[in-house]
C-alpha cells in the first residue's frame, strides 16, 4: 500500500506498508520508505485504488519531519531485504 510520494534526494521515495503475512514480536507491517528504483520492480497489479492510509499517517509525519531535518534517510534494497532486516532486528 503506497501511503505517500515524497520527492529525495535521488529521486522519489515511495512510503509503502510491507507486509509478508507474519507477526514476529508483534510486528505484522512495516511503514518503509523506499526509493522508487528499488520498489518499481517488485509492484504487482493494482489490488484497489481506495485504501484506508490513516492508521500510518502518524508514522509517515514523524518520518518526514526526521528526513527533513537531516534524521531519517530511505531504504535503497528490495522491499524483501526490508522486510527481513526488520524481521531480524524484532527477534524473528
Amino acid at each position: 500500500m503506497i501511503v505517500a510520494v515524497d520527492r529525495g534526494p535521488s529521486g522519489f521515495v515511495m512510503n509503502v506498508v510491507l507486509e509478508d503475512g507474519r507477526a514476529v514480536n508483534g510486528v505484522r507491517e512495516v511503514l518503509a520508505p523506499i526509493g522508487w528504483e528499488q520498489l518499481e520492480a517488485h509492484i504487482g497489479e493494482v489490488l484497489s485504488d481506495v485504501a484506508d492510509v490513516s492508521p500510518h499517517l502518524a508514522s509517515y509525519a514523524k518520518w518526514k519531519e526526521m528526513a527533513q531535518a537531516g534524521k531519517a534517510g530511505y531504504w535503497t534494497c528490495s522491499p524483501e531485504q526490508i522486510v527481513a532486516t526488520v524481521r531480524k532486528g524484532a527477534g524473528g
